[in-house]
Formats: C-alpha cells, structure tokens, sequence
C-alpha cells in the first residue's frame, strides 16, 4: 500500500491492541495497524513483512518489553521501536534507552494518549526516513568522490587531522589513503624535495585565511613526474576563525607537458629568429675604428671613409644616446684588457627606426698572449625581441583565457590577445554551434570588421574555414583567392591564417595584401590556439558542473514543495473524509459518503498535478518542430471540454518538446473551460478567473462546458502564440497570483495546473502572462517561441 504506515502492536490483552488499532487508524488514516499477543508470533510476523515501527507492551508472558526491543535491535537495528506501556518506572525507561528504545510512552486513562501515541509513531517513521535520505545522499556525495579524477580532501586547520580524502590521492599520489589518515601531513612526503618549502608556505597561508593555488610535482614512485594543481579554502566558523580547510588537487602533467612542448618550442624560435652578423668591425685596442664591413652601413647614413680612424663609439650606429656611447667605450676597454664581452644595445637606424642587436668584442691576441686588436661583431635581434616579448605577453594572457567564464568571453579575450600580444590585427573567431551545424561569430576585431564589415556564418561545404576545421590543420594562404573554396570570391582579404580549436571552432587571421604572415606569425598563431581550446575545454568544464548544480538545486525545491504539500495541503481533504466516514458511520446517513467522496477526488487531483511537476522538473527533452495546429486539436480532444468550442486556426509550426509543450496547451484548456463556463452574473471574477485543477473530474468542464469559446492563435508579432476565452477574465489584481504554486481560487482546485504552465514555458525559454481578452475573457500569452514555417508546409 503506497503511503501506509505499518505498524506491529504487541500486546498480550488482544482487546486493547485491537482498541488501540482501531485508535491509530482513525488518528491517522496513512496507519495500517497489526496485532500480535506474544513475543514469539511479533517476531515471526517481523521475519514474514515489513513493517514501519514497533509498538510494545512491557509485560507481555514469554519475556518482557525490554528483552523482546533486544531480540527486535538484533535483526531490525533501525526499526522505530515504541515502549507503550503501564508500567512506569525510572528504571524501565533507563533500561529502554540502554538497549536502543525509539521513544518511551506510558498508558494513561482516556483517549488522548492514543493521538500523543499517533503523533510519536509518525514522527520516529519520519526520522527514519530522514536519515535514510540523509545516507542516500551521503552515498551520492561518496560515489561522486570516487568517481572524480581530482583528489578531494579536507583537513583541520593545523593541518593535523585528515577530515576527509577520495580514492584518486592514492592514484596521483603513489601513497595509500590509510598512511595519510595515520599520519595527515605524510602527503608532503610524495612531494617534489624542492618544491615541499613552497607548498609548505602554501599551507600556512591557508590555515591562517588565505586563499591557496599552487603547483607542484608528486609520487616518488613514479621519480616525481607527476604534476599537480591544487586550489585551496579556508572554512571559518561564526567568529571568523579558520577551522578547517578543503579543496582540491588537479593532476595536470598533461598541461604540463604541453608548457614544456611550448618552451622546445620557444627555443627553436630562437633558433629562427638568429639572423647572420649585420655588422662586423675590426678596431685598434684603443677603440679606433680600423674596418666595417659594408653590410653595417645598411643602418646608417655613412661610409666607411668616414668613420675610419674615428673611435668606435663616436659613429653613426651610436649618435642617438650618450648611454650607448658610454657603454661601447667601457666595452672596447673591456675587451682591449682580453675579457670576451657580450652586449645586448637599443640603437636607432638613419630612418629614425628603433632597432636591437647583440653582439661581442672578442679580444684578438699575437702569440704571446697580448691584445693586438677588437673584433666587434653583432646581429639585429629586433625581431626576436619582439617576440621575446609576445610570448611573455602570450603566457599572461593564458591565465585571462582560463579565468573566462563562458566561450563568448574566451573569444572576445582570445581575439584582443591576438591583437595586442601577436599583432595580428584583422582576426576573427567563429565558435561551433550544434544546433545550426554552423560556424557562428563570436568576436571579431575592429580591423577585421573595417576590411569584411560583418562577419559570415560557415557552413559545411561552404568555405575553406569550414574545410580547415573539419581536417584539423593550419593553414596559411598567401592569397585566398588561389583556393577553389574561398567563401567570397570578391573578398577583400588576400592573404590568411586558419587556426582550428579543436572541435570548438576556428581562429581566423587575415590581411588584405598577399603573403602578408611569415612562418613565426604562424608557429605563434598555432601555440596560441592550443591555449585558447584549453580555456574552451575549462567552460564547458565547468559550464557542465554549473548546469548539474542547478539542476539539483530544482529537484531539491520540488522536493520540498512535494513534501510541503504532502504534509498540509492533503492533510485537509484526508481530515474531512476521515471525519465524515465517522459521522457516517454513527448516524448511518449515505450523505456524508458523497464528501467522503468529494475529498478523494481532491487528493487525486492533488497527487496527479503533484506527480505532474515532479516527474517532469524544470527540463526539456529531445526540441523537435510541432504542428500547432494538430498538436491543439489533439491536446482538445484529450481535455474534458463538455458544450465548449475550440476557434482559431494556429496555421504555423514551432520548435519544442511536444510531450512539455502539451501539458501547456492541455492545462490552459482546461483552466479555460472550468473559469470560462462559470456565469459572470452569478459568480465575481475575483472569485472565477484563476486556475483551477488539471486533474479533478468534479471541476472539469463546469456546467458541462457552459458557452465558452476557446481560440488559439499566432501573436502579430510572430514572438508565439495565445490561448484565449470570452470567459470572465482574470482581475489585473490576480494575474501575477495565477501562476503561483498551490494559489486558487476554488474549493476543489490544485492551484498546480498554471503553475505547470509557466514552468513548461520557463523550461522552453519562453515567456507567459495573463492579460485581457478581445471579448473580455482571459488571455494567455506565450512569447521568445521559434516559430518556423507555416504549418500546411509540415502537414
């Protein structure tokens, strides 16, 4: 019996337990009471169902109620278990609550007891429950640790007593979970020897309130290799002082690996960016200049003849600064005392031009050792400087990228980085999007938007982006217009860069002249785009642990607005019923059986809409293209509609999950129907036009139906649609009410069924309101719906 509360009383006088039952039931219709006379038969009654709770006697023949909860706490530990009983005594209630008594309750005279007996039986079944749920939860919570790759862990502030650590600490840690319990601070045992001083300060600062984010290598068994991050809270109590602390420890050797390939990487550039000596000069050990060779002269606007003979710090290359001068003498003398000395110098070519270079004096020595001359030789490193800097930039601007908190914000973040840090200007990204199977913008410089305006929307098979992002590779084209899949053959973008992100979307990097990107903008390009897809990966990371919050956070409200109703609003039409059946039964008149009758009817309809909001949440399913027109004239069939008519001809197809969709349309007809038929002239509005139940045959189709006119239509705007009647309408007072949870009007109404409205279209991303009318009656208005093609195209 779904609901019942049973109960098992003890007792060796049958009549009283009997009397007691028949007490029981009647206080509280969900009990379904048995009887046992001897222990013996209890237990055999135990063993053979099951039941919710334990009532005894404490005399009973074959061993007392003490020794009978003892042999009970045996086999059925948890069970609520009631000493019911007259004999009282301090000593029997120690005894009870030494061996595991639930509660403790004497016999008295009269029948009040019997409700106080109700009262402590409902409220021991209910505890248990409780706490049932309570270690469901706790499993959940547990099965949720095991399942997570991050180690979870919890510890006291002084970091002296391990509160709580998940299985995935012995996996990246390379130690078990029973040495850290013995021993909580052993984990810095499996820590980095170089890095334990740091993560040791990590720790003090967040016992003493800080937060902590910190990186670091573990497991000794695997010689450290193993990466970890780990993110740290301190926990205060009322007064602010930290008494625990939680977080988490990420195993990022993957991300490591991928900065170490990022540094190979950065080296080869190095590589790349070392350009042949621009300048070689052979000087006296007195920094005379005797020879430069002819490709320095690129630089300056001289000639040989003329700084010959003149000291090397007086030429052209160094006439822009008295600190560049000051510092190639002090060198020349360096090197004229035999030190190899290397330089790194900012110069300004005859163009005005800021430029870099590096270079040496290398001290040039006859047989016996002595200094005879300078060789000074450098190379222009402008290039690499500049680079240098953007790859320090690009390391900044990775951690912006992963402190974003949607993919909007990564590209907007990713397009400004690739702006300002790789200086290339015109970029664009275009993010995946499922639903249109599309490449859809998501940011764009201002660069790019003065060379294309607005940018396009690709998809498959239309472009060479869509291409590019289908194979996975860069590409760079020294003129797009040599590609047979060039999206605009006008454009006027010649030469471009096509970065993919993963299955993300793609970066895009154009110019409007031809060969205008070298293999460095490229190498740079495709670094960059790997630290834009980790930040892509880390939203929907976290957009996915942020969707299921929410989506626990609902079922937990609908859970307690289930037990709020459960508790109250069908404890009314139970009590009536309950009080009628008593009436019918001591004065013999049928008549009180109709109510009885009347307040089941209103429980069904209760735990129907009841049932009706909890089954199906706040979510939708599969969003599919419905046809209006037929999906109302089915929802019209399907609700009991009695003389109404249906009018309007919703000719147009929308995008939904129609099982959600038709509860909308199947509750709003009914509200339609009961507060429509009613007279206005026999009945006030206040009192008519608001929901009513969306399962209670007593109130469907009032007056079989009366003359309502039901009409659906499309709004003019083409935003949704309407549901409207010429019924009494609903007060400008009440229209924000009507949609609330349990709110109505009418006796035998749920208060449940606009309610399920609203939460369908909220589900659905839509909008509802109540207004007027045309002829006065009330108007439902449905909005933000994806109205598509006229219906006939469907049908």
């Amino acid at each position: 019996m779904d609901g019942a509360i049973r109960v098992l009383h003890v007792d060796d006088e049958p009549g009283f337990a009997e009397m007691t039952g028949e007490f029981l039931e009647r206080a509280d219709g969900q009990f379904v009471v048995e009887t046992a006379a001897r222990t013996a038969a209890a237990l055999d009654a135990l063993a053979a169902r099951d039941y919710d709770c334990v009532v005894s006697d404490y005399d009973l023949p074959e061993q007392n109620g003490i020794e009978f909860l003892e042999a009970v706490r045996e086999d059925y530990p948890d069970l609520p278990f009631i000493l019911f009983t007259g004999k009282g005594s301090e000593e029997v209630a120690s005894d009870a609550i030494s061996a595991g008594v639930t509660d403790y309750l004497q016999k008295q005279s009269g029948t009040d007891h019997y409700e106080l007996l109700a009262n402590r039986i409902a409220n021991a079944v209910g505890q248990r429950e409780t706490e049932r749920d309570a270690e469901d939860t706790e499993q959940q919570l547990a099965e949720l640790a095991a399942h997570t790759h991050d180690v979870l862990w919890t510890f006291s502030a002084d970091w002296e007593e391990l509160l709580f650590v998940n299985d995935a600490y012995e996996d990246i840690w390379g130690r078990s979970v029973e040495s850290l319990e013995d021993d909580p601070r052993s984990f810095l045992d499996g820590v980095h020897p170089e890095d334990r001083e740091r993560v040791e300060a990590a720790m003090d600062e967040l016992a003493a309130g800080e937060h902590l984010d910190v990186e670091y290598r573990v497991n000794e068994a695997e010689d450290y290799g193993r990466w970890v991050w780990a993110r740290g809270e301190p926990v205060a109590d009322d007064d602010g002082n930290v008494v625990r602390v939680t977080g988490f420890s990420r195993d990022v050797t993957e991300r490591k690996a991928r900065e170490r390939e990022l540094h190979d990487r950065e080296r080869q550039y190095r590589a790349i960016f070392e350009d042949p000596n621009i300048l070689v000069g052979l000087l006296d050990t007195d920094g005379t200049v005797r020879d430069i060779n002819q490709t320095a002269f690129e630089y300056v606007n001289s000639d040989v003849e003329s700084v010959t003979g003149e000291p090397f710090w007086e030429t052209p290359w160094f006439a822009h600064s008295a600190d560049a001068r000051a510092s190639v003498a002090e060198w020349v003398e360096r090197a004229a005392d035999g030190e190899y000395v290397e330089f790194q110098l900012d110069l300004v070519d005859g163009d005005g031009e800021p430029y870099a270079v590096e270079g040496v004096f290398r001290p040039v020595t006859d047989d016996d050792g002595d200094v005879v001359s300078i060789v000074v030789s450098d190379r222009e490193v402008t290039d690499r400087k500049r680079r240098e800097r953007r790859l320090r930039a690009l390391s900044e601007t990775t951690r912006s990228l992963l402190a974003a908190d949607s993919r909007e914000a990564v590209a907007e973040t990713a397009v400004a980085a690739t702006r300002d840090i790789l200086g290339l200007n015109a970029n664009a990204i275009h993010l995946y999007d499922s639903e249109q199977n599309a490449l859809v913008p998501a940011a764009i410089s201002d660069a790019a938007r003065d060379i294309i305006d607005e940018p396009p929307t690709f998809r498959p098979g239309s472009s060479i982006a869509w291409r590019v992002f289908e194979d996975g590779e860069p590409l760079a084209l020294d003129d797009v217009h040599s590609d047979a899949d060039v999206y605009r053959p006008d454009s006027p973008v010649r030469s471009e860069i096509f970065l993919p992100l993963g299955d993300h979307g793609i970066l895009l990097v154009g110019s409007p002249s031809p060969s205008a990107f070298d293999e460095h903008d490229i190498a740079l390009g495709e670094v960059f785009a790997e630290n834009v897809v980790t930040a892509l990966e880390q939203v929907e990371r976290t957009a996915e642990l942020r969707v299921r919050e929410r989506e626990l956070s609902a079922q937990n409200e609908r859970l307690s607005e289930f037990a709020s109703v459960v508790s109250h609003d069908l404890r009314n039409p139970l009590n009536v019923a309950e009080g009628r059946l008593e009436l019918a039964r001591e004065t013999g008149d049928d008549r009180h059986f109709e109510e009885v009758t009347a307040a089941h009817e209103r429980m069904q309809a209760l735990i129907d809409d009841l049932l009706a909001l909890t089954r199906e949440g706040s979510g939708v399913g599969d969003v599919t293209t419905i046809g209006l027109r037929s999906l109302v004239e089915d929802c019209w069939a399907t609700v009991d509609t009695g003389n109404a008519t249906l009018a309007g001809d919703a000719a147009a197809s929308i995008r939904g999950d129609e099982s959600r969709v038709r509860q909308l349309f199947e509750n709003l007809f009914r509200n339609a129907v009961e507060h429509g038929s009613i007279d206005p002239q026999s009945a006030s509005r206040s009192e008519d036009a608001v929901e009513h139940s969306a399962a209670n045959p007593r109130s469907a189709a009032r007056e079989d139906g009366g003359d309502v006119t039901v009409t659906v239509g499309l709004l003019d705007d083409g935003s949704g649609f309407y549901v409207e009647d010429d019924g009494p309408g609903v007060p400008e007072g009440d229209r924000e009410k009507v949609f609330e949870y349990g709110y109505s009007t009418v006796d035998d109404g749920t208060g449940f069924g606009l309610n399920i409205v609203q939460q369908v279209a909220e589900a659905h991303g839509w909008t509802v309101r109540v207004t007027d009318g045309e002829a006065g009656g009330a108007r439902f208005e449905v909005t933000g719906v994806e109205v598509v093609e006229p219906q006939s195209t469907q049908e």
